[in-house]
């Protein structure tokens, strides 16, 4: 077939008028037209953009549909084959569309090309009668390609490709389907038999030995995994989808024993890896017992294949919490030997990250050895020192003598790296530390309070490099008049660098009171060169002024109207957008500005500066009564439900009473919130305070079953496990409080 004939009524097509990824569409043609007669490189390059325009991420356009018959007779006659019929395949699974219908029209033109499709399972190319397998699953209709892939099933060789047809005609015939995994359960190949066993779970079958022989015949012989991967809507290994077959229907213990085994019979690290990746999979799901999976996984933190994966099971689930001694002290001595080494090692500092978890009491000591070497034990402490993040199965690092003296030498002794520096491109020079490690160090120092008052003198010697280590002395309470004057000298600086003089002038306020060098610095920091201009959250010297507008109690005359000026030159940055009214609220009580913040962030799932707004209109207290109607809208947001709760409240509840405040926040407690579950049983208990017949007993009831269920609310094991203990301890209090 000429090109001519390939790319037939190409013109035809109104191109200009139709959209994807990228705007319109008219580079559609020369890019089909390049896949048609160009050289290899343009035939890459074509396949490539329409990879990013035509589909992007699982989005389709109005341009896809129209594409879709060019590329089925491109890939048909042989060019770039492999990749069109992935694209679509992608193209047929996509469930998401920027216009109405879009996602459902561009199937049905993939459905209309199955038939010549379907040509191509009998290509020579094993990957090709894979994806095409793949795609006409996705695409249907099941009348025509069902008999087809029927027919290839009679006469395929391949065990990947018979595995891939055997999910394709389950999914499109399940009775068909089901039959013919009861077929092969016992006699096929390994790969047949564990997917096979997958379906007969799926489909009801109760677990039996056939079943377990079939799921653990492909551990036992070490199949190439990538062989055998699903694709499509059932996206990874048959081995991850039994598992999750098991838990949906109530058999973890099978599923747990299961995993255990085939852990344990991996005949060769790939395969013991792959295991691995499918139980931790799971265990992000499943509320998994760790007293039978703990045993399996503890010996593996030795195993130098299976090393990183062990290691990430510990830092995530509370291996040890539930087994016995044994495994306990096994665990802590494997971590402590790959721990107890000097210089940058990356296991090292995961097995040391993983001691603290454990608090093992031998971890701050290795920390002190060598601290310049383990940034990451040192970060993931350093996020620990939120207000509620000691809740999420994660405690500070308790102060500790050994590591004091230790980061009093480290910062006498070392350079600092400047801010940004590449410390995955660029190596850093010895005696030379990164601009983040220094400000995890102090940190970990501002969380110690008074008791870090012996390391002033360091943290004095680097104000100029970390002006964070101003806010460490204001924590520190009383580090003396030395210390003052420095925090005063980087407050009164020219420098050029307004963040660190906002920090130390803030860090000022909070020692001594005084208000005017936070006040020049807040001055400087609000000119319109100081805005980063977009929605983010990244720190500019305006963002940060505008917070720290919020610690002052008398505000100078021109203070509001620089705050309005902020408002008319950034109305496209929501963040700051939020702030100023959030400083404005503060200074005059004037809420109207917020109601249309409200009505814009509402308008989406994820509200780009929804936390300041909510914040905002809680300061406002009843102020902020008339916004109530907005605020409701946020209930429903999880993120969001506690803050906008918190505001509701403040305003007087308006129409809204607390039983349907409080219906809403246990709700919210059983979504994934990050650090929101916590402000969220804080205004349960406040609302009980209000009026006790507000949390219902149905009520409890649904927090109850939250702790007491299979699946997880948050996917990090050990988060789960503390959020359920945040939970049981609220749902005791209200227990005591019944008596």
């Amino acid at each position: 077939m000429s090109d001519g004939e390939l790319l037939a009524g190409l013109d035809e097509v109104p191109w200009g008028t139709l959209k994807h990824a990228y705007g319109q569409a008219d580079d559609v043609p020369q890019l089909l037209r390049d896949i048609a007669g160009g050289d290899n490189e343009q035939v890459a390059a074509g396949v490539y953009d329409l990879f990013g325009n035509i589909w992007h991420q699982g989005t389709v356009y109005e341009a896809t549909s129209p594409a879709v018959p060019f590329i089925t007779r491109l890939a048909v006659a042989g060019v770039a084959t492999a990749s069109l019929v992935q694209l679509l395949g992608l193209i047929a699974e996509s469930r998401d569309n920027i216009h109405d219908r879009t996602a459902e029209s561009t199937r049905s033109a993939v459905a209309s090309q199955a038939g010549m499709l379907c040509s191509l399972l009998d290509s020579p190319e094993v990957d090709i009668r894979i994806a095409v397998t793949t795609t006409v699953t996705e695409s249907g209709p099941a009348e025509i390609v069902g008999p087809l892939l029927r027919r290839r099933w009679d006469i395929e060789q391949a065990s990947s490709v018979r595995a891939s047809i055997l999910r394709a005609l389950f999914v499109l015939d399940p009775a068909q389907g089901a039959t013919l995994a009861g077929e092969v359960l016992t006699s096929g190949t390994a790969t047949e038999r564990l997917l096979a066993a997958w379906i007969q779970v799926t489909t009801g079958s109760p677990w039996s030995d056939d079943l377990d022989s079939a799921a653990t015949a492909w551990f036992k012989i070490g199949d190439d995994l990538d062989d055998i991967s699903l694709h499509g809507r059932d996206t990874g290994h048959p081995f991850t989808h039994l598992l999750f077959a098991l838990c949906k229907r109530g058999d973890l213990d099978v599923a747990t024993g299961l995993s255990v085994t085939c852990l344990g019979q991996a005949p060769t690290p790939g395969v013991q890896e792959k295991a691995l990746s499918a139980i931790e999979e799971l265990t992000q799901h499943y509320r998994i017992s760790m007293a039978k999976l703990g045993p399996a996984i503890v010996p593996l933190v030795g195993n130098g294949p299976s090393m990183s994966s062990a290691l990430n099971f510990v830092r995530t689930l509370n291996i040890s919490g539930t087994a016995d001694d044994t495994v306990s002290t096994s665990l802590g001595d494997q971590l402590y030997h790959l721990a107890n080494v000097r210089g940058p090692d990356l296991y090292a500092d995961q097995a040391l990250d993983c001691l603290f978890l454990l608090g093992d009491s031998r971890a701050p000591s290795l920390l002190a050895t060598d601290l310049a070497h383990r940034p990451s034990t040192l970060f993931a402490n350093a996020q620990a020192s939120g207000e509620y993040s000691s809740e999420y199965g994660r405690k500070p690092i308790g102060f500790d003598l050994e590591l004091l003296h230790a980061i009093r030498r480290l910062l006498r002794t070392s350079a600092v790296a400047p801010p940004g520096f590449n410390t995955l491109r660029h190596s850093l020079p010895e005696g030379t530390i990164s601009h983040n490690l220094l400000t995890n160090i102090l940190t970990l120092l501002a969380a110690w309070g008074s008791r870090a008052a012996p390391a002033v003198l360091e943290i004095i010697s680097n104000l100029p490099r970390a002006a964070y280590g101003a806010k460490v002395l204001a924590a520190i309470g009383d580090p003396g008049s030395s210390a003052i004057e420095s925090v005063r000298a980087l407050a009164d600086s020219n420098n050029g660098d307004l963040w660190a003089r906002l920090t130390a002038a803030t860090a000022l306020h909070d020692l001594t009171g005084e208000v005017d060098p936070l006040l020049e610095a807040i001055r400087d920091s609000l000119q319109p060169d100081q805005s980063n201009g977009s929605n983010t959250t990244r720190l500019s010297p305006m963002s940060t002024a505008i917070s720290a507008c919020l610690t002052i109690n008398d505000p100078p005359p021109w203070l509001v109207p620089a705050l309005r000026a902020v408002l008319s030159s950034n109305e496209r940055n929501q963040v700051l957008q939020a702030e100023v009214h959030r400083a404005l609220c503060r200074f005059t009580g004037d809420v109207s500005g917020l109601a249309e913040l409200l009505q814009y962030c509402s308008r989406f799932g994820s509200p780009i500066g929804g936390y300041s707004v909510l914040e905002a209109a809680y300061n406002a207290g009843v102020s902020a009564t008339p916004l109530i109607p907005h605020l409701a809208k946020f209930l429903n947001e999880g993120v969001y439900c506690a803050h906008a709760a918190k505001a509701i409240m403040s305003a007087g509840l308006g129409e809204l009473d607390l039983d349907t405040v409080a219906d809403k926040l246990v709700q919210a407690v059983g979504n994934d919130l990050g650090p929101n579950h916590g402000r969220a049983l804080d205004l349960l208990r406040e609302i009980r305070r209000r009026d006790r017949a507000a949390i219902t007993p149905a009520m409890l009831a649904r927090l109850r079953d939250l702790t007491e269920r299979p699946t997880r609310i948050i996917r990090e094991g050990r988060s789960d496990e503390a959020l359920c203990r945040m939970i049981c301890k609220f749902l005791d209090e209200m227990k005591q409080d019944d008596k």
